[in-house]
């Protein structure tokens, strides 16, 4: 079996956008991020955790691929 590890990773949360954000509000049980939608799905209201922080915005020769999705992982 071959090992692998994460020497690095990137995060876009609705915690924080650094580990030690995510970490600190993770222990601190922060549910700040968390919302309930009622556009989700069809017979009840879904809690959902909600990025509020603003977002890079997507270069333009990669204008077709402008989306949020592709903004949270180019924030991350």
């Amino acid at each position: 079996m071959t090992t692998t590890a994460i020497n690095h990773a990137g995060f876009c949360t609705p915690l924080g956008n650094r580990a030690d954000e995510v970490l600190n509000a993770l222990l601190a049980g922060d549910s700040r991020g968390m919302v309930s939608r009622d556009n989700l799905l069809f017979e009840r209201p879904a809690i959902v955790g909600v990025v509020d922080s603003e977002l890079p915005a997507i270069p333009a020769e990669f204008a077709d691929y402008d989306c949020r999705n592709n903004a949270l992982l180019l924030c991350a």
